[in-house]
């Protein structure tokens, strides 16, 4: 009689030696199902950064379009006089504008000349508040001294 270690048990695969068991084949469905998903996550990461680097920069783009509106228009208004050359420190412009400020940087030109050139070098600086931006437009100009502009204005003085 032959005797059977009932402590020894054997585990045999039914089918062929290649074909997975169904517990195989759920591990591998959830490890198709998991890398699918870090894939579609990391995606979807990549776009929506691209989308956000891409807002921000039209943003940017429009808030320099319109300081450089804005530098050209306080440079025109000084040179037609309807700006005065005397400012000292920044101000803000009018609303819709109040997130924007103007100021001017002034520096004669012909200095060590015997008679003075009367240009000027006139700098428009522009700055925006949030986000914070800084435009700078420099032109060489001829100012009228504020005697001349008040009898070309039919002012007395």
């Amino acid at each position: 009689m032959k005797a059977t270690s009932p402590t020894h048990t054997c585990f045999v695969r039914s089918g062929r030696p290649g074909q997975r068991s169904a517990h195989d084949r759920t591990g591998a469905v959830l490890l198709e199902v998991v890398l699918a998903l870090v894939l579609f996550v990391g995606g979807a990461a990549v776009i929506a950064g691209a989308l956000h680097a891409s807002l921000e920069g039209v943003v940017r783009q429009r808030l320099n379009t319109h300081a450089v509106n804005l530098a050209i228009t306080v440079l025109s208004e000084l040179q037609i006089g309807l700006r005065s050359a005397d400012t000292a420190g920044p101000e803000s412009f009018a609303p819709p504008f109040e997130e924007w400020t103007w100021q001017l940087a002034l520096a004669g030109l012909g200095e060590h000349e015997t008679e003075p050139s009367g240009l000027t070098r006139v700098e428009v600086i522009i700055r925006h508040k949030d986000p914070p931006l800084v435009y700078r437009l420099a032109q060489v100009v001829k100012l009228e001294p504020p005697a001349d502009r008040a009898r070309a204005k039919g002012g007395n003085f």
